[in-house]
């Protein structure tokens, strides 16, 4: 039986909102906004750098550059986000997935 060594188990999801950092859905996780575009998704399940991927989607038009995604501890994620380069808030959804 061959096992698939790209299965993932999600861990935390969120929809954060741009100018407070506040999510207005959270699962297994808090947010907070640390700066302008800088937010932190600490979540409840500890999973180091090589065993987890965080997956974003912006939902603000103006934010059109590619997110920083950054592993600051095992359960804390820093996500900055950008347009044209400057840092810039923007709402977004969030997942941390684990591979198992």
């Amino acid at each position: 039986m061959h096992v698939n060594p790209f299965l993932l188990q999600g861990l935390a999801y969120c929809r954060v909102t741009a100018a407070t950092g506040a999510a207005t859905t959270a699962r297994n996780c808090a947010t907070a906004r640390t700066g302008a575009g800088v937010y932190t998704v600490t979540i409840d399940y500890a999973c180091d750098e090589e065993g987890c991927i965080v997956l974003f989607e912006s939902q603000t038009a103006a934010c059109d550059d590619v997110p920083a995604v950054t592993h600051t501890s095992d359960t804390v994620k820093q996500i900055e986000t950008f347009d044209g380069g400057v840092a810039t808030d923007c709402d977004f959804a969030a997942i941390v997935l684990k591979c198992v």
